[in-house]
C-alpha cells in the first residue's frame, strides 16, 4: 500500500492506493487526518485494501504533496556510504554521525528548491532512502528494530557545502528552506520487504550522478534505528534519513553545484521518484 498527501479541488488530505495509479482519499474510508502521525493512526481504523470501493472517489491525477507533514522530527545520518566521506571532505570513522533537518526544509516531490545566493553559492543534492517510523521506539534491540518501520520514501538531503565548511557543523547548512524534497508517497514496509535490496539513484538535467544499492550502507536500516533510538525516542511519523552514496556535485573536479533551472531527480527502485527544479533568488541576507 502507498500513502500520499494530495491536493484536489482545493482540498488537501491524505490518500491511499494499492499501486499509485489511482488514489482514494482517506476521508471516504472514514479516516480523517491533517498530519502524518494522525494518518498513521487513522490507517489502523479504515478497512483493508481488498474492501476499498472503486468508483467516483478514485482520483487518477491529484497533485502529490510532501507526504511528511506535521512530523515531530527528521533525524539524518551522515557518511553512511563508503567513499562519500572523501568527496565531501570529511573524515570517516566508526562514529555515528547524526544531525537534524528542521521542519522548514520539507518540500514536495515536485516543488522548487530555493537558493539564496547571498547566503550560499554551493548547493548540492544527496539522494537518500527515508524511513518513516510507525511505532514508538526507545533503546530498541537490533533484532526488533525493523518492526518499528511503517514505510519508506525518497528524499533529497539538499546541502549548502560552503556553509558546512565555514560553520563547521551540519544542521544549519542542511536546514535552509525547501532543502528536503520528499515523496512522492510512502510505500509500506510489508510491500518493500528487505530495504537492502533497493537501489538509490540521482540525476541532474538527465545526467546520471548517483547510483548505489542500499545494501552498501555502512549501517543498515535496523542498525540505524537501534543506535539512534538508544538516545533519541523515535515516534510514529518521524523520519530517518539513512545517508547518501557517492556522486554528489561536490565530488566532481571542479565541483558541480546546483544552478538556476537545474532539474534534480532522485529515485529509489520500487518507491518512485521526486523531481525538483532549482530556483535562485536573493533576500539580501548574509550568514557570518
Amino acid at each position: 500500500m502507498r500513502l500520499a498527501r494530495i491536493a484536489h479541488q482545493g482540498v488537501i488530505e491524505f490518500a491511499v492506493s494499492p499501486d499509485a495509479r489511482s488514489w482514494l482519499p482517506m476521508s471516504t474510508l472514514g479516516g480523517r487526518a491533517e498530519t502524518l502521525p494522525e494518518a498513521l493512526v487513522a490507517l489502523s481504523e479504515i478497512p483493508p485494501p481488498h474492501c476499498w470501493e472503486s468508483g467516483g472517489t478514485q482520483l487518477t491525477e491529484p497533485d502529490l504533496l510532501a507526504p511528511v507533514h506535521g512530523t515531530g522530527k527528521v533525524v539524518a545520518i551522515g557518511l553512511n556510504y563508503p567513499d562519500h566521506a572523501g568527496e565531501v571532505g570529511m573524515a570517516q570513522d566508526d562514529a555515528l554521525v547524526v544531525f537534524a533537518k528542521l521542519p522548514n526544509t520539507i518540500n514536495g516531490p515536485y516543488g522548487e528548491i530555493d537558493i539564496d545566493e547571498t547566503i550560499t553559492r554551493e548547493v548540492d543534492y544527496e539522494a537518500e532512502l527515508a524511513v518513516v517510523i510507525g511505532a514508538r521506539c526507545r533503546a530498541v534491540p537490533l533484532e526488533e528494530a525493523i518492526k518499528h518501520v511503517f514505510g519508506y520514501t525518497v528524499a533529497n538531503d539538499v546541502s549548502a557545502r560552503d556553509l558546512q565548511r565555514t560553520l563547521g557543523r551540519l544542521t544549519f547548512p542542511k536546514s535552509l528552506d525547501t532543502f528536503l524534497p520528499i515523496g512522492p508517497w510512502i510505500c509500506t514496509a510489508d510491500e518493500v520487504g528487505d530495504p537492502a535490496k533497493l537501489t538509490v539513484t540521482s540525476s541532474v538535467n538527465g545526467e546520471p550522478r548517483q547510483r548505489a544499492s542500499v545494501s552498501s550502507m555502512t549501517r543498515s536500516v535496523a542498525q540505524l534505528i537501534s543506535e539512534v533510538s538508544a538516545g533519541i525516542t523515535l515516534d510514529p511519523g518521524d523520519v530517518l534519513l539513512t545517508g547518501s552514496p557517492t556522486g554528489s556535485g561536490t565530488g566532481f573536479q571542479p565541483p558541480r553545484y546546483l544552478r538556476e533551472g537545474d532539474i534534480v531527480e532522485c529515485s529509489i527502485s520500487g518507491l518512485g521518484a521526486i523531481r525538483n527544479r532549482v530556483r535562485v533568488a536573493s533576500t539580501g541576507a548574509h550568514v557570518h
